[in-house]
Formats: C-alpha cells, sequence, structure tokens
C-alpha cells in the first residue's frame, strides 16, 4: 500500500457563473411592503428593496403616521399607495437599499426571495454552500469517508463585490397530461447573481493523505465525472421518446423541453473542453432532485408516497417536475458555476 506524506494543499480558486445562482438568504420580502417593481429612467423594468428605515423616516417626515401605516398594510397587504402619494419628489433609489434587474416584468409573484449578502451589501457564495454541493457531487466516490471530507475540506467564501444581480421568475418544467409542459402553478421570484460574473475563494485541504482525493485536481476530476453524468442522465430522460407516446402535450409544447436539453448539452460539451485545472459544479436553489441527490440512488419509500399523494402514479417518472426560469420560451437553469485553479 502506498504511504503518503500529510501535506495541506491550499490553493486559490476562480469561480465562474456560467449560470444565474441563487443561495437563499432565508428571507422571503413582500411586495408593496419590502419591495415594488418599477421601471428605471431608460424604461427598463427593476426591483426595488426598500431600505426599511429611510423609507419609514422619509414617511413620517411628510406627515404619514407609522399608525397609518400599520393600518394600510393590514387592509390591503401593501403600503405602495402611500409610497407613492408621499414619495412622488423623491428618487426611490434614495429610499433603496438595492435595486435588482427584473428578468421578467410579468412575473405575478408578491414573494422575493433574497439572495444571501455579506455585511458590506455584497452578493456571496458561501463557502459552506460550495462545500455541501461538493460533498454531494463525489458521495457516490467516497462511500464510507464522508466525515473524512467534512473534516479536512476548509473553503472560504466567494464575495461578487461588482456581481450583476436579476429577479428570476422560476416556474416548472413540469409532466402533466394536458396542454403543456410549461406549469406555471408555483411561481418564485428569486434574486440571483447573474450568468458570466467571476470571483475568488480559497479551496484548502488540511491532509491530503488522509482526505479521499489526494489533490485538488484529483477533486476536481470526481466533480467533472459527477456533473457530466447526472447532466446525461437528465438527457437520456427527456430523449425517450417512449415515455411521451401516450400524451397530447409532445409538439409544439415540446419547445421548451428543447430548450432546456440544448442548455443540458451544452454544459455537458464545455465539461469535456476542461483541463485538469478546471470543472464545473452545480449549487444553491433549483438543482432539482438529481443534482441535490447526486443521482447516486433510487427514490426513497418515502419519495415515492408522497409523489403518489400528489396523484402522479399515474406517470410512470420520478421525479416529474424541474424548477426553470424562462423567457422568450428560452429556458435557463441555475446554479451552474465553473471552478478554476489559479496557479
Amino acid at each position: 500500500m502506498e504511504n503518503r506524506q500529510a501535506t495541506t494543499e491550499r490553493k486559490h480558486i476562480k469561480i465562474q457563473t456560467l449560470t444565474p445562482v441563487h443561495i437563499g438568504s432565508g428571507e422571503v420580502l413582500q411586495k408593496g411592503f419590502e419591495y415594488v417593481e418599477r421601471k428605471d429612467e431608460d424604461g427598463n423594468n427593476y426591483v426595488f428593496v426598500f431600505n426599511q428605515k429611510e423609507l419609514f423616516k422619509e414617511l413620517v417626515d411628510k406627515g404619514v403616521s407609522i399608525e397609518k401605516l400599520t393600518s394600510e398594510l393590514a387592509k390591503n397587504g401593501s403600503i405602495e399607495g402611500y409610497v407613492d402619494a408621499n414619495l412622488k419628489d423623491i428618487k426611490i433609489d434614495y429610499y433603496s437599499q438595492r435595486s435588482i434587474y427584473l428578468n421578467n416584468p410579468k412575473s405575478g409573484a408578491n414573494e422575493l426571495r433574497s439572495h444571501i449578502h455579506d455585511g458590506l451589501g455584497n452578493p456571496i457564495i458561501p463557502g459552506s454552500s460550495i462545500k455541501g454541493a461538493i460533498h454531494t457531487a463525489i458521495l457516490s466516490a467516497v462511500k464510507g469517508k464522508e466525515k473524512e471530507l467534512l473534516k479536512f475540506l476548509k473553503i472560504s467564501d466567494a464575495s461578487f463585490e461588482q456581481g450583476g444581480m436579476d429577479a428570476l421568475n422560476m416556474t416548472l418544467l413540469n409532466i402533466r397530461e394536458s396542454k403543456s409542459f410549461d406549469d406555471t402553478s408555483k411561481k418564485q421570484l428569486v434574486e440571483a447573481i447573474t450568468s458570466e460574473e467571476e470571483s475568488d475563494f480559497v479551496i484548502k485541504i488540511s491532509d491530503t493523505s488522509a482526505f479521499p482525493y489526494h489533490s485538488i485536481e484529483e477533486l476536481f476530476k470526481q466533480i467533472n465525472s459527477t456533473t457530466e453524468r447526472i447532466l446525461q442522465s437528465e438527457i437520456d430522460f427527456w430523449e425517450k421518446e417512449d415515455n411521451w407516446n401516450e400524451f397530447d402535450n409532445v409538439g409544439d409544447n415540446y419547445k421548451l423541453v428543447y430548450s432546456y436539453l440544448r442548455k443540458c448539452k451544452n454544459i455537458r460539451k464545455e465539461i469535456n473542453t476542461f483541463d485538469k485545472h478546471s470543472c464545473v459544479l452545480r449549487i444553491g436553489n433549483s438543482n432539482g432532485w438529481r443534482f441535490i441527490t447526486g443521482c447516486t440512488k433510487p427514490p426513497t419509500a418515502s419519495e415515492l408516497l408522497k409523489y403518489r399523494k400528489k396523484g402522479y402514479e399515474k406517470y410512470p417518472f420520478f421525479p416529474k417536475s424541474r424548477r426553470i426560469n424562462k423567457r422568450d420560451g428560452e429556458v435557463q437553469l441555475l446554479g451552474f458555476v465553473k471552478l478554476t485553479i489559479e496557479e
């Protein structure tokens, strides 16, 4: 058996968002009270998240009492009317903590799921989120060594100081019998770092002799293998034509699926162009069942029971839905990032 000397490996990693990334802060903001949707001076649609302290100060200065605001909120679920009527002479930027480009102005959502920010207000991808995604990505290859992964792997946060943010309307790509695969019944408006943004962070393996992978290059190789495998399983799932023979929604309504497949194939193709210094990891919200579980085992009995209780027993496929963002008929997937070792 090869004896390895205990060493520490520490590398700076560049992170690039291949698609938008949403890491939830736990805050769900209410439309009309904590944010509003507005056009900027150029006619572009934005979400303006209020700075509550500044907003209430300005309203009180205009003679609007907290009691009136509370009554308005209880009555209409919004104070937007009071804001428009009393602060029309003040730019909305003055009492907003941030503005976010609204990807789809017809979202119809009444809540915004906020992205996590650091103390300076910069959007971040926490090291804990990166570590969790890596843990899931390599589970199939480190059976029985999960504790070693958590013990020896240290990852810092990635701060996107200049990172662009979008408010994305998330819907479902859903398998159902009637009309289309386009399911808007469970809309979510989420704040996300846009694609093609860059930052950096640090990965540290504290003991390469004890860690399941003895270098970051080895770790990246396994991550690529897992990401490619899961993408291929998604492609196989949707390209198996026998699955759709008994449904009416194939034809024109399959366009959304074609777009989804193109995105999966493009990311898989990109992985094949990498050398040992780069990998693609999927991280954050809206990953889907396969990426959340690592696609290492079939659904559990409890998952299948929940599936049947929702009335899906007539569908022979699991899982039956994927959360997506769409615009102009094109699908956008969330959570794909490229990691590259910086020499």
